[in-house]
């Protein structure tokens, strides 16, 4: 599986997500992620530690498919309950 971290960065430095709620999160990672052009095409496997609202897998998705990345799945870690939303992450699609 070849691995190719330069496809995705970072650009934006936010706050500690933790404490926000779900679209709190969404606006805070707004802007937040750069994709590079040599992801048009490219089938990804995003890794992610934490799952809680989806805000980062999202955002972060949304800046490959921009660039023209084929499909995009999300593998994470671990789980956390969305506490505002009192739902179960691992049961929502992204």
């Amino acid at each position: 599986l070849p691995h190719d971290p330069e496809l995705l960065a970072r650009i934006k430095n936010t706050r500690r997500l933790a404490t926000l709620s779900r679209s709190e999160r969404e606006k805070e990672l707004r802007g937040a992620f750069r994709a590079e052009p040599e992801a048009r095409g490219k089938t990804i496997l995003l890794v992610d530690d934490i799952y809680t609202s989806g805000a980062t897998a999202s955002m972060a998705s949304r800046a490959l498919l921009r660039v023209g990345a084929e499909a995009i799945y999300v593998l994470t870690v671990a789980a956390g309950w969305d506490l505002e939303a009192k739902k179960d992450p691992c049961t929502e699609t992204v």
